[in-house]
């Protein structure tokens, strides 16, 4: 069965995340540009109708690229400071 996350904000003794993660993070700035909702249509024939639900297909691709893709984000600002 496809799962979907779906996010809904968790409040913690007044202390929401997404207050605390600045406007220009690189996830935040990411998600505003890439779309991944097709792939809901595209993975659809290889989840079952019944069992429990899985992992949502578009968090999937996110989870694994993503840190290496941020670590040469990084690696590059360090670069560009220590040139200027």
């Amino acid at each position: 069965m496809q799962g979907k996350k779906t996010y809904q904000e968790k409040l913690f003794t007044e202390f929401l995340l997404s207050e605390r993660v600045p406007e220009h993070n690189f996830y935040r700035q990411l998600k505003s540009v890439l779309d991944l909702s097709y792939l809901y249509k595209l993975t659809e024939p290889f989840y079952g109708v019944t069992g429990q639900k899985s992992i949502d297909p578009v968090v999937k691709p996110i989870t694994v690229p993503l840190p290496r893709m941020h670590a040469l984000v990084l690696n590059q600002e360090k670069l560009e400071s220590l040139i200027t």
